[in-house]
């Protein structure tokens, strides 16, 4: 085994490290040595049960929720100072765990994350306040909108996109509507 060892034994899930339901580790493996390099719990699906369950939770009642465009902003520039801080040793993770050179690793792994939350960070600070309407109401004419920095992505060429790779756009649909496409 080589010198840098690292082995995770617990699952991060609800905000603590806690224990698997199955105790079994898996090997990762670095492609350029094709030795182990450390270990993660393989996990159950009574695990990933456990922590859908956690992120449902904390998606309705963590101050995240009902906070300002200039709060979440300040959350994700500590966020990406804290990532930034640790750069150097996960751009070493992820050059052992998938064979990516060092040199592209500390560029798209180490400072790339930190950079992309700055920059919705500064679109969360210039994002207008949204009226928060129940869903559930038919007829009332409201509209739901899905803005692309809650749910950040970025192109090859570093641009904002959304989950399709196309660029970000504000997707906005009547409540009507998507009940006609569902067929209701």
């Amino acid at each position: 085994m080589s010198t840098l060892t690292h082995e995770r034994t617990d699952l991060f899930i609800g905000g603590a490290w806690q224990p698997s339901s199955d105790q079994e580790l898996t090997p990762i493996i670095c492609p350029a040595t094709e030795e182990p390099f450390g270990a993660a719990p393989t996990g159950t699906f009574t695990d990933a049960d456990r922590a859908i369950d956690a992120a449902r939770h904390a998606l309705r009642t963590a101050p995240w929720a009902d906070s300002t465009g200039m709060q979440r902003a300040q959350w994700m520039r500590a966020l990406a100072d804290e990532l930034a801080a640790r750069g150097d040793d996960t751009a070493r993770l992820v050059s052992n765990e998938n064979g990516m050179p060092i040199s592209l690793a500390r560029v798209a792994e180490g400072q790339g994350p930190a950079a992309t939350l700055r920059y919705y960070a500064g679109l969360a600070e210039a994002m207008p306040a949204e009226e928060r309407r129940p869903a559930n109401q038919p007829g009332r004419g409201h509209r739901r909108t899905m803005r692309t920095w809650q749910r950040p992505s970025v192109d090859s060429r570093g641009r904002a996109c959304s989950t399709t790779g196309r660029p970000a756009t504000s997707a906005v649909a009547s409540s009507r509507t998507d009940q006609v496409r569902r067929g209701r």
